[in-house]
């Protein structure tokens, strides 16, 4: 189980860690890239394993999510292989809106890398070969 977590702290007193969420597997496992912080104040990030199962990838194939700060975690893309698997990498905000990063396998001839775009990461993402 992996554990996004908070610090804060004040000029006065000690630091203080509070948890925003848990990956259980099913919303994502294993997120190893930093989080991005979006221009709706929201955070981004991927999780290399976990999401979408089916009967071949039980674990699943990695997810990009999306964090609030009071720790509301919505799944925007889990992979399955199809439209990529395994990012490994965090995201990168591009001045168009957009949130650029990669998979290492997926698509249909697997085992290469592909970009993805995030559309301001409402849930929607599409394949960008550059």
């Amino acid at each position: 189980m992996a554990f996004l977590i908070m610090a804060s702290a004040s000029l006065v007193g000690a630091q203080t860690l509070q948890t925003l969420c848990s990956f259980d597997i099913t919303n994502g496992a294993i997120p190893n890239a930093a989080l991005t912080l979006g221009s709706d104040g929201n955070f981004y990030g991927t999780t290399s394993e976990g999401g979408m199962t089916n009967s071949t990838y039980t674990v699943g194939m990695g997810t990009i999510f999306q964090i609030t700060t009071n720790g509301t975690l919505t799944t925007l893309v889990s992979f399955n292989k199809t439209n990529g698997a395994t990012p490994d990498a965090g995201l990168t905000p591009a001045g168009d809106g957009n949130f650029y990063g990669t998979t290492y396998y997926g698509g249909t001839n697997g085992g290469y890398w592909k970009s993805i775009v995030c559309p301001n990461c409402g849930g929607r993402w599409s394949r960008h070969w550059p």
